[in-house]
């Protein structure tokens, strides 16, 4: 309803003698523990009686919030949809405070991409700019947030245009120098552009130079972060995709990425696995 306000997170918090059960405080709900389970075997049981027409709305809005990850309660509200699209502004809001109570739930991301799959027509550019920021804030909470990181490249690889694409991609690169040890988030970019070279693939020598600026790029992330696993494990990566897709390297790349390999990596092992495939893939 127009009363839902998705800047409230609950908390739970335990009940102080002669405390209030349920407290509203610097934009925070703060349910008292004893209160938070009698508030969810309620709302249960409103739920499996058939939701009694009075508490309908009641129980849709604060059952999910209460417990993200129970599926059912999220079938129930699309078929609520299905009956009243009109809805689906509130199940966008309902979806992000759950995911304030809970960031790495897979049930709340499950619902917003069933209605940005199907109710594109109801939704403005002010929904999808905010479950950005909801993504922003999911991975920001929870490091290595898969569900995520996993919506986010859907919405853009199916909801926004080529050039929301590009500033994606140069966003994700300012991400990953301030989360160097977020994988997810490295794997985000990676897969963001083996699509960008897919598409490309016509002009054969835009395509491979995109994948080239990366390991450049990557190189010098490594020589200024010292001893970032994450790293490591992305530019192996890229080396494999290099392989897979019958890219060499250039000469001044293949130098900084050996450079990188003498100087920082952290696992003899590892140096040699990746040495011997940069050696494959250099251009002579």
């Amino acid at each position: 309803s127009s009363g839902i306000n998705a800047e409230w997170p609950l908390e739970s918090i335990t009940l102080q003698p002669n405390e209030e059960p349920i407290i509203y405080q610097e934009n925070h709900l703060l349910i008292s523990t004893q209160c938070y389970k009698m508030l969810v075997m309620q709302c249960y049981n409103l739920f499996y009686d058939n939701f009694s027409h009075e508490y309908n709305e009641i129980v849709w809005h604060v059952l999910p919030v209460l417990n993200p990850d129970d599926s059912q309660i999220w079938i129930s509200l699309r078929e609520q949809l299905k009956q009243s699209p009109t809805l689906i502004h509130d199940g966008i809001k309902i979806a992000i405070l759950a995911l304030k109570v809970k960031p790495k739930s897979s049930e709340p991301f499950h619902h917003l991409r069933y209605i940005f799959s199907n109710y594109k027509e109801f939704l403005s550019k002010a929904d999808c700019k905010r479950v950005f920021e909801v993504c922003n804030e999911t991975a920001e909470r929870y490091p290595n947030n898969y569900f995520s990181w996993n919506f986010r490249l859907w919405l853009i690889l199916n909801i926004c245009n080529e050039l929301e694409l590009h500033t994606e991609c140069d966003w994700s690169s300012t991400w990953i120098k301030q989360h160097i040890r977020d994988h997810s988030g490295m794997h985000y970019r990676f897969k963001l552009l083996c699509y960008i070279y897919t598409q490309s693939r016509s002009d054969d020598g835009h395509s491979s130079k995109i994948i080239l600026s990366e390991i450049d790029f990557l190189s010098d992330l490594i020589l200024f972060y010292q001893g970032g696993l994450s790293l490591w494990n992305y530019l192996r990566q890229l080396l494999n995709f290099c392989v897979k897709h019958n890219i060499m390297i250039i000469e001044n790349i293949y130098l900084r990425a050996a450079h990188a390999l003498e100087t920082c990596c952290p696992n003899i092992t590892m140096a040699n696995g990746i040495m011997k495939t940069l050696d494959r893939l250099r251009l002579k």
